[in-house]
């Protein structure tokens, strides 16, 4: 039997809590029980995180990093010069592709106290708006409503992916031509 390596015990440790943050909550969840599932000790826990905080953000850094990836990659481009389906079909690969740790960052996402996870979201939610056609507060309404409805709809795909999978390209491109439209409405 292969020994666990360090490396090994921090990624069950983050999938353990990934999981159990999902289904209890950050408050509800303690050390203890992340540990207990990996099979492991709090202070284990505690030596390769450091504090419950730490191993949240190290939970969701995966989402925050490759949605950020895709904004940094059309804003470096030129928004003006990237459409906005082409925005939209990206967004929505990252979000299904990393919907676990996107889940617990929306989850987080009015809440201002906890690693700063709100604020980080936040602020790829402006950048993420710009993009899409919402450049400031006093942009044309009907675009500011049309783009939070779309940003809305994308992270509700989220958690309702849990009951439709959306794993074949047919219903990935149903689901990228809707929230299109849902732009241009």
């Amino acid at each position: 039997m292969r020994r666990r390596t360090s490396e090994d015990a921090k990624s069950e440790i983050r999938e353990a809590a990934l999981g159990l943050f999902l289904q209890h909550g950050y408050d509800g969840t303690s050390l203890e029980e992340v540990a207990e599932q990996v099979g492991v000790t709090r202070p284990a826990v505690l030596y390769h995180f450091g504090s419950k905080e730490a191993l949240l953000l190290s939970v969701v850094d995966p989402g925050f990093e490759a949605v950020e990836a895709v904004v940094a990659d059309v804003e470096r481009d030129g928004a003006g010069l990237v459409d906005q389906e082409t925005i939209v079909r990206a967004l929505v690969e990252v979000v299904l592709e990393h919907r676990r740790p996107i889940a617990l960052i929306t989850r987080f996402a009015n809440e201002y106290s906890v690693g700063g996870i709100g604020e980080r979201a936040a602020g790829i939610n402006r950048r993420t708006a710009r993009l899409l056609g919402c450049p400031t507060k006093e942009a044309d309404t009907g675009a500011r409503v049309r783009v939070v409805a779309t940003l809305a709809a994308l992270n509700g795909i989220v958690d309702a992916r849990v009951a439709l999978p959306l794993d074949s390209e047919e219903e990935r491109e149903a689901l990228v031509r809707g929230l299109v439209a849902l732009l241009k409405s």
